[in-house]
């Protein structure tokens, strides 16, 4: 895949947030629009972390040293690739998020605005979130402002979601191209232990590119969709069992290929 600099970059400040009351004498009647969760916005691969398999492939496959099969570090690799496709650099978005539920919302004009800012590493960052409603939807648009990425007042994202829905999305904006609509989240909660979000590439080198990613209960599904290159990745795993299986073109000629508890190689049954 060639071209993600700029995709990773629109996707290096997803900005995640808890509401908290608001004791304001001047509020309106109406409390302050409740967020959507966090898991709207979190795809998590930490499962990919770790297993002592290679990441990296040869020409002609995929190599690997020590603990984990081959397998497993094909499904690792498959990750990756989505991982920088779509949602790398996330520590300063789950850092602000964590730190958001310090801060309280005041009423000012007709929206609900929350301002705060958050060091991550040697980089400081300031947000201005403000939510309002429009008709039966909840809006929320995030403006950062950060002397590192060189930006002033940009809108980085905004979010909609129905009032009391279980669904929505989000669009994230290109800095270098501020109006444009980079990447879009869509997102479905239909269970309490179940999320559904779709990645999908809106503009640039990467557009048409999409991730699917599920979670069950227990079971993590992946599909990336590598639009440049017209292939389709299916990964899935269990998260306590940590077996699993991929599906890629071009390894082991596009069979299921499938890994045990000890993510080793195993016959698919």
């Amino acid at each position: 895949m060639t071209g993600h600099a700029r995709f990773v970059r629109a996707t290096t400040l997803l900005t995640l947030f808890t509401v908290v009351g608001c004791d304001d004498p001047a509020a309106p009647a109406d409390e302050a629009p409740e967020l959507p969760p966090a898991e709207s916005m979190i795809f998590d691969f930490g499962f990919f972390d770790g297993g002592g398999a290679a990441r990296i492939a040869t020409p002609d496959g995929i190599s690997r040293q020590g603990g984990a099969g081959l397998n497993w570090a094909a499904g690792a690799l498959s990750v990756g690739l989505a991982n920088l496709s779509v949602v790398a650099h996330l520590a300063v978005p789950v850092t602000t998020w964590r730190a958001a539920a310090a801060h309280a919302p005041v009423f000012e004009g007709d929206a609900w605005r929350w301002s705060y800012s958050v060091t991550q590493g040697a980089d400081s960052y300031s947000a201005d979130l403000t939510g309002f409603r429009d008709g039966d939807d909840r809006v929320f648009e995030m403006v950062i402002n950060s002397s590192a990425l060189q930006l002033t007042d940009f809108l980085w994202y905004r979010g909609r979601a129905p009032v009391g829905g279980t669904q929505g999305t989000w669009d994230f904006f290109d800095p270098d191209v501020p109006s444009t609509v980079s990447g879009r989240i869509d997102w479905s909660h239909p269970a309490n232990d179940q999320w559904i979000l779709t990645f999908s590439a809106q503009a640039g080198d990467n557009v048409g590119d999409r991730l699917e990613y599920e979670t069950d209960g227990v079971d993590r599904f992946v599909t990336f969709i590598d639009a440049s290159e017209s292939r389709t990745y299916e990964v899935y795993w269990n998260a306590v069992t940590r077996e699993g299986h991929i599906v890629s073109p071009g390894f082991r000629d596009g069979a299921m290929a499938c890994w045990d508890t000890s993510l080793q190689d195993t016959p698919c049954t």
